[in-house]
C-alpha cells in the first residue's frame, strides 16, 4: 500500500510538472490569441468604415441631351435620330457622400466579441439541438454582423464591377462623339476658309465695280463734254435754228434746275471783273472758304456754302462789287489718294447775295481725281 502510494506521488508530481510547463506554454499563446482578437476587432471596424451602410439612391433629374446621329448636310432636320446611350446609363453609380457603417461604439464591439448566441429571455448560452454545442449564429453575435459586413463588401463590389462595365460604355461613347466633333471642326475650318475666300473675292469685285462706275462716270462727263463742245462749234458755224433753238432749251432746263437748287432766283455775277489779285495783294486769302453742298455729275456743277469771310473778300464788305473771276481747289480731309486729299477746282460762276452765302460753280472736270462729294471742304 505504502509502495503504491509513493508511484501515485510520482505520477501525480510528474503529471504537476508537466501541467506546469504546459500552462506556460500555452500562456504565451493565449496572449497570442488575445491579441488578435483585438487586432481582428479593430481592422473589422476600421474596414466597416470604408463601405457604404445602404445602396445609394439617385434623387436628381435625368434630362441629359441625346448625340445626334444624323449626318451634317445643308438640309435642315426638325427632328434627328438619336443614340439611346442614355436609356442604359446608371446613374445611382454617380451617387456620393452615403453614411458608411460604423462599428465603433461599445454595443457593436461587444457584438465583435459575443462569438455563442445568448438568449435574451435566459441570458444562459442557447445550444444546436443538432450538434449539441453552443451555437454560434444569431441575432447580436459576431457571425450576423460579420455577414452583414461581407453584404455591404460585395454591394460595393458588385457596383464597382459596375462602374468599370459604364465606364467601358462611357469610353466608347466618348470616342464617337470625340470623332464626330473632330470631323465637324475640320469641316468647318475647310468652310470658314472658303467663306473667307469669298469673302475677299466679294470685297475684290465690289473694288472692282466701284472703280468701273467711276471710270463709267467720267466717260459719260467726257462725253458730256464732247456733246456740249460739239453743240457749240454746230452753234459757232450756223448750223440749224432747230439745233440752236434746242440748245436753248437745254439752258433754260439747266438754268432752271439752277434756280431750284439755289431755294430762288440766283443773281447773276453782273459785270465780270478780271480777278488780278493773287496771295500775296490780301484780296483773297489762302485758306479754307467754305463746303460743297450738292454736286451735280452729269451736268458738272456743284452748290456750295460760303463762309462769311469768303464773302467780304468777293463781293466787298456790303456785297455789292461784281463777281471776279476766280477758281477755288476741293479737298476732303483724311483722304489718301494719289494726289493727297485734292479732289477737283471749281471755278464760281454766279452767288446769292441774300445771306445765304450759296454760291454756284463749275467742276473743272480735267483737274478732278475722285467724283466731289458734300461736305468736301473749299479752300484758295
Amino acid at each position: 500500500m505504502g509502495k503504491l502510494l509513493k508511484v501515485l506521488v510520482v505520477f501525480i508530481f510528474l503529471f504537476s510538472i508537466g501541467a506546469l510547463v504546459l500552462g506556460i506554454f500555452n500562456f504565451g499563446k493565449r496572449e497570442m490569441l488575445i491579441g488578435r482578437a483585438h487586432e481582428l476587432e479593430q481592422r473589422i471596424i476600421n474596414l466597416a468604415k470604408t463601405l457604404e451602410a445602404k445602396d445609394p439612391v439617385f434623387e436628381g433629374i435625368a434630362d441629359y441631351p441625346e448625340r445626334d446621329t444624323d449626318p451634317v448636310t445643308d438640309r435642315v432636320i426638325d427632328n434627328p435620330g438619336t443614340h439611346d446611350f442614355w436609356n442604359s446609363y446608371a446613374n445611382v453609380l454617380e451617387v456620393t457622400g452615403e453614411a458608411t457603417m460604423n462599428l465603433d461604439t461599445d454595443a457593436m464591439r461587444l457584438r465583435l466579441r459575443q462569438y455563442y448566441y445568448i438568449d435574451p429571455a435566459t441570458g444562459k448560452t442557447v445550444k444546436d439541438p443538432l450538434r449539441g454545442s453552443p451555437r454560434t449564429d444569431g441575432p447580436d453575435t459576431m457571425s450576423a454582423l460579420l455577414d452583414q459586413v461581407q453584404e455591404r463588401a460585395v454591394a460595393q463590389y458588385n457596383a464597382l464591377n459596375k462602374t468599370r462595365n459604364e465606364l467601358t460604355q462611357v469610353r466608347q461613347e466618348l470616342i464617337v462623339t470625340i470623332r464626330e466633333v473632330n470631323s465637324e471642326k475640320r469641316l468647318r475650318r475647310e468652310n470658314l476658309r472658303r467663306i473667307t475666300e469669298l469673302q475677299a473675292q466679294v470685297t475684290r469685285l465690289e473694288g472692282e465695280k466701284t472703280d468701273l462706275e467711276r471710270k463709267v462716270a467720267q466717260l459719260e462727263r467726257e462725253k458730256a463734254d464732247l456733246v456740249d463742245q460739239v453743240a457749240t462749234l454746230e452753234a459757232d458755224l450756223g448750223k440749224a435754228k432747230e439745233e440752236f433753238e434746242d440748245l436753248k432749251k437745254q439752258y433754260a432746263s439747266l438754268q432752271k434746275r439752277y434756280e431750284d437748287l439755289l431755294s430762288g432766283p440766283v443773281a447773276t455775277a453782273g459785270t465780270r471783273r478780271e480777278f488780278k489779285g493773287d496771295v500775296a495783294s490780301g484780296v483773297i486769302s489762302p485758306g479754307a472758304k467754305g463746303r460743297i453742298l450738292q454736286a451735280d455729275p452729269d451736268w458738272a456743277f456743284v452748290i456750295v456754302q460760303l463762309t462769311d469771310e469768303s464773302m467780304v473778300e468777293l463781293l466787298g464788305p456790303d456785297k455789292d462789287q461784281p463777281l471776279p473771276e476766280v477758281e477755288f481747289m476741293v479737298r476732303r480731309p483724311g483722304l489718301d489718294g494719289e494726289a493727297g486729299d485734292f479732289v477737283t477746282r471749281i471755278r464760281l460762276k454766279s452767288v446769292k447775295r441774300d445771306g445765304s452765302n450759296l454760291a454756284m460753280a463749275d467742276n473743272l472736270q480735267n483737274w478732278e481725281q475722285i467724283p466731289v462729294n458734300s461736305n468736301d471742304e473749299v479752300f484758295f
